[in-house]
């Protein structure tokens, strides 16, 4: 179940790499564009929603709930097209706190790495030191600085922590199987 366990959070910190490095060098006017286009989507599905639920008489008993999901998917719809701008500080501030939150319990996992005797301890305390210094200038960025350096420190952010991630699996898994050899082993003695 463990190595389940490390192989997942090697994949999410390999996703997070990824996603980190292409948010990284995306322009500033590419996530415009993407706010733009899903915004164009919730206000097309608002719409549509609302359309065919004025329009078929067999879905009135569930009128209420669709006009009202419909109303918030043109209002989600509107506010991602008009302002993608502000809608990008709060998404900026959101993965601030998010990366601040990882950074500190990667330092957690370095404290308990180096609690198990393990030398390499000192390299996720100084990535996770370094994640939460990002996440700290992510969530008290100026509107000037989200303009110009948002993707940077998002990218680096994600990066940094999807690294962390796989070297806290990593050095977890060689504690594991090192305990594991050590209770077999107690085990044939006690034989």
């Amino acid at each position: 179940m463990k190595k389940v366990s490390n192989l997942m959070m090697f994949v999410l910190g390999l996703a997070q790499i990824v996603l980190g490095v292409c948010i990284a060098f995306a322009s500033e006017s590419i996530i415009e564009t993407i706010f733009k286009i899903v915004g164009g989507a919730f206000l097309a599905v608002g719409v549509i929603q609302l359309i065919v639920t004025l329009l078929k008489k067999e879905i009135k008993n569930y009128a209420e709930i669709n006009i009202v999901s419909s109303a918030l998917n043109i209002v989600i719809g509107i506010i991602l097209i008009t302002t993608s701008k502000l809608v990008l500080g709060i998404i900026t501030v959101i993965i601030g706190i998010w990366v601040m939150i990882n950074g500190v319990l990667q330092i957690s996992s370095a404290v308990s790495i180096k609690r198990l005797g393990l030398k390499y301890w000192p390299i996720v305390l100084i990535l996770g030191i370094a994640v939460t210094i990002l996440g700290y200038l992510l969530v008290t960025a100026s509107e000037q600085t989200i303009a110009s350096i948002v993707n940077v420190y998002i990218g680096v952010g994600l990066t940094l922590n999807g690294i962390g991630t796989i070297l806290t699996a990593f050095f977890t898994r060689k504690e594991i199987d090192v305990k594991v050899e050590i209770n077999e082993e107690t085990y044939k003695i006690e034989e």
